[in-house]
């Protein structure tokens, strides 16, 4: 009765260590899926900086010629004024 129970004993250890085994594997399957994860997401975050600096790259030369079409507004228009008033002060001076 004792070496049954003695053996019954030894087969709920192995039975253990097995499942300890088992256990083992699958946290370490576990952690090697979080850290592949993690270096995907690194990836991807470093992807989407790159492309929102391009696009922020491309706005900003955007801006810049939008800027520089403006100010060549500014200046005809500018230049119609002058114009326009020294031909308003010459109507008044003929007038």
């Amino acid at each position: 009765m004792q070496k049954e129970t003695t053996n019954q004993i030894l087969l709920a250890i192995r039975e253990l260590g097995e499942s300890l085994n088992q256990t083992n594997k699958a946290v370490e399957n576990l952690s090697v899926q979080m850290q592949e994860m993690k270096n995907e997401l690194r990836q991807e975050m470093q992807e989407m900086k790159n492309e929102l600096r391009q696009g922020m790259q491309e706005i900003k030369v955007e801006l810049k010629e939008d800027i520089k079409k403006v100010d060549s507004k500014i200046t005809i228009l500018s230049n119609e004024l002058l114009e326009t008033k020294a031909d308003v002060l010459l109507l008044k001076q003929n007038g």
